[in-house]
């Protein structure tokens, strides 16, 4: 039998996404309990109005439960405590007891800005779907209904998944306003039939793209996305998701950020070019991790336009055909485009890194600790605009390859670009190739691969420090000051072939490798507070 009951409703106020906001109070009298919750609300507005108060504006639409526009956030519960399946709609007021105090809240994410009250812009759901592109199906010519067969599990699993109504109940109850189980429900109902198989990879690696680009944060697996969804979506398509094959290696890159530092680092100071170009390549990728496809386009372009040399070398110019004119001219021009994004990463992150590098080293050497850098290359970087780095890159490397034509053709090489470059670095006057002791020597290499470190670190990136049998080429005071150095990293990796080269780390929990085992040295105290 129905009764009545009486409550105090705090509401949200907002007037736009820069609104600071504040919360309203209304005593609600003698409200049915059979009441749904949006009755309620449209009861709440007319009280309001009859007093020459502003209404409270929040979204609805069908109110069958069936869409999932009413998304309000009540009582600390996206949609509220109502049955499992359901949404704001559907909850009735006889979830409530008389004198409650009832609090309405709209969903609060970086990618659901407000718009007013409790009605927020969803829109990034639609651009993550939008993101996804199309499905390619063969077609050909008519034929039967159900000609293609799909297992029923499969079938009932892929439906399941195509229920989401896309509410956002998900990221209103993620501690970190993630859309994940959205994006991973809406991945695997394609991804479990064949129709979606073609671009199953490429759909979504961009709708997880966009979901980041749209400003929701990542997955940490709390469940409480689960845990609330009105569809019964289940973690388990995250987890698809995340298992999906790569098309390519390089996809991988920027999953989870890393400084290696090893044995074989002190190539950097003592190695070839290459070693250097390796280096500073490897920290900006690890700054942006897109520039591992230019890197592997200009290896590419480099390999064509070699190609194309060696095809040419022998001739001279006059016996050039136009065919192989053009061709040469539209390398030219992928070179110099491709190459001038690279090199203008190099620069700047050269230019960003230093100062890290010479405050590492002087933390690590105790006696002549100032280091320089300087990149070399055969273009002219003087007089070079601020706001058209790039642009003037491009024309120079274009004029450059103009001018070695001749030798390039003769040589059946590329002379120029940033695969030729190097970087020279001194410590005090001196060049470090060839003038810096073996201690030397690794102390610096240590220093640019912690400033490496700093520098992501300073982008808003905690990556993970891996340091790699290194505390035994260092001696006893080097030691104590790299320890002293990476103290503060939230997470570092350190392997020693003999335990007693490692400074004690007062944090550390250690583990001995043997005989293809992995067994804990010590385990860490807990102590109670």
């Amino acid at each position: 039998m129905a009764k009545n009951i009486s409550f105090t409703i705090k509401y949200w106020k907002q007037n736009g996404p820069q609104d600071q906001g504040h919360f309203d109070t209304h005593e609600m009298k003698n409200i049915p309990d059979d009441t749904s919750f949006l009755e309620m609300l449209d009861i709440l507005n007319e009280e309001l109005i009859a007093s020459g108060d502003e209404p409270f504006v929040f979204d609805h639409d069908c109110r069958e439960g069936i869409c999932g526009m009413c998304s309000l956030y009540i009582n600390g519960t996206p949609h509220g405590k109502t049955e499992r399946g359901a949404t704001t709609c559907q909850l009735y007021m006889r979830r409530f007891n008389d004198g409650d105090i009832i609090t309405v809240e709209p969903w609060r994410s970086a990618g659901f800005p407000v718009i007013k009250d409790c009605m927020v812009d969803r829109s990034a759901f639609d651009k993550i779907i939008q993101a996804g592109g199309y499905t390619s199906i063969r077609t050909g010519q008519a034929q039967d209904a159900n000609a293609i067969l799909i297992p029923k599990e499969d079938a009932d699993e892929a439906m399941d998944c195509a229920t989401c109504i896309g509410c956002g109940a998900c990221v209103a109850a993620c501690k970190n306003g993630s859309a994940m189980l959205f994006v991973s429900s809406k991945v695997s109902q394609l991804a479990l039939l064949p129709q979606g198989k073609p671009e199953a990879a490429k759909r979504a690696k961009a709708m997880v793209a966009k979901m980041d680009e749209v400003g929701f944060g990542n997955c940490t697996n709390t469940r409480a996305c689960e845990a609330v969804c009105p569809k019964n979506e289940k973690i388990a398509n995250i987890a698809r998701l995340n298992r999906a094959p790569l098309p390519r290696p390089r996809d991988l890159v920027g999953a989870l950020r890393t400084v290696v530092f090893s044995p074989m680092d002190l190539a950097i100071v003592r190695g070839d070019p290459s070693d250097r170009r390796a280096w500073l390549d490897t920290l900006v990728t690890t700054r942006w991790p897109r520039m591992a496809g230019v890197r592997a386009d200009l290896d590419k372009i480099l390999r064509q336009r070699n190609s194309l040399l060696k095809a040419m070398s022998g001739k001279s110019l006059r016996q050039s055909t136009p065919e192989e004119d053009v061709t040469l001219q539209a390398w030219n021009d992928a070179l110099a485009r491709i190459g001038a994004e690279l090199l203008h990463a190099r620069l700047d992150t050269l230019a960003d890194v230093l100062p890290h590098a010479a405050g590492a080293y002087e933390t690590i050497a105790p006696v002549n600790n100032r280091i320089s850098a300087l990149y070399k290359t055969s273009l002219d970087l003087a007089g070079i605009p601020v706001d058209a780095v790039r642009e003037t890159l491009e024309a120079r490397l274009l004029d450059a390859m103009t001018e070695r034509r001749r030798e390039e053709v003769a040589r059946g090489v590329t002379l120029v670009g940033p695969q030729r470059d190097d970087i020279t670095l001194s410590i005090g006057e001196l060049p470090a190739k060839g003038y810096a002791s073996h201690g030397e020597s690794w102390s610096l290499a240590l220093a640019l691969k912690l400033g490496g470190f700093a520098l992501v670190r300073s982008d808003g990136i905690e990556p993970v420090l891996v340091l790699d049998d290194v505390f035994s080429e260092l001696d006893a005071i080097r030691r104590e000051r790299l320890a002293g150095a990476v103290a503060d990293a939230e997470q570092v990796l350190i392997t020693a072939a003999v335990g007693a080269d490692v400074p004690d780390f007062p944090s550390a929990r250690r583990f001995r490798v043997q005989g293809g085992a992995v067994e804990p040295v010590e385990e860490l105290e807990v102590v109670d507070d």
